[in-house]
This record gives structure tokens, sequence and C-alpha cells, in this order.
């Protein structure tokens, strides 16, 4: 005949991870035998300190112990709107990157359209100061345009790279 699992308080306190005052109150409420030995029997302990556990668990759930957790998690929901709230304002401050880049991109070409009709607008202005032929002053005007385009380089391609590490 086998001999049966037997702890002390401590070391079954220890399994069950309960202290072991909450042992020594299970059997001096006579739910758990601690028979002369000093030992707790453990298959004895776990049949009936277990039951009384579960039950202990189990009528938790009453009328009272529900609308707590109700409460809890109203609360819960409603810091987690608070902060989607606040995570909300902070991203109100910022713009997304790709439509500062497209912003940027498109900027920069209404920049170089710009540029290039000024031939078109100033080269009669341009042509009456200096006392040359319009269609000279135009040339001269369309030429320093390109050279200050070409000395700008590729102005979008920086100007959406710039956007998109800003």
């Amino acid at each position: 005949m086998s001999e049966a699992k037997t702890a002390s308080v401590a070391q079954y306190a220890k399994m069950h991870r309960v202290s072991e005052q909450t042992i020594r109150n299970a059997v001096a409420q006579g739910l758990i035998i601690m028979p002369t030995s000093g030992r707790i029997d453990i298959d004895q302990a776990d049949a009936s300190w277990a039951i009384q556990r579960r039950s202990r668990m189990t009528t938790q759930q009453t009328d009272q112990g529900r609308r707590s957790a109700e409460a809890k998690i109203v609360v819960g929901i409603a810091k987690l709107r608070l902060a989607k709230d606040k995570l909300e304002g902070v991203r109100e401050r910022y713009i997304n990157r790709a439509e500062f880049a497209a912003q940027a991109n498109a900027e920069v070409q209404q920049f170089i359209v710009w540029l290039r009709e000024i031939p078109d607008r100033c080269a009669a202005e341009f042509a009456a100061v200096l006392e040359i032929s319009p269609t000279v002053a135009h040339q001269l005007l369309a030429r320093f345009i390109d050279l200050c385009i070409v000395e700008l380089g590729d102005l979008a391609e920086e100007a959406v790279r710039t956007a998109e590490t800003a």
C-alpha cells in the first residue's frame, strides 16, 4: 500500500500560492485535516479545500459584484475614450508627411511655371529699359530663367526630400 503524500503547512501554502495563515485558518475551520504528525494529507486537503475555494469564487458573482465589475469597465472605457481624444488632438497638430511632400512638389512646380512665364510678361518692359528689340529681350530673359532653373537644381526633388525628412 502506498503512503499518502503529505506536506508541512509552509509547503502546502507555497504549493497553492497562499499564505501559511490561510492554510492554518482552513485547518481551524476543519476544511483541512491535520493529523497529530503535523503534516497535511495533500489529497484530502486538495479535495475538501478546493471545493470550498471554488464555491467562494463562484458566489462572488453576486449582483453587487457584477455592478462593481460593470462600473470598472465603464471607468476603463471612459479612460480609453479620453486617451483616444487626446491622441486625436495630438494628431491634428501634425500633418501627413505624404500630403506635405505632395503640396511642396505642387508649389515648386507652380513656381517653375511662374519663372518660365517671366519672359512673356516682362520682355517688352525689359526691352524698353535696355533699348533693345523685344525679341532679343525675350531671348535674354528666357536664357536667364533657364540658367536660374539649372542653378536651382532639381528644386522639386529637393522640396519633396525636405518635406519627407521634416
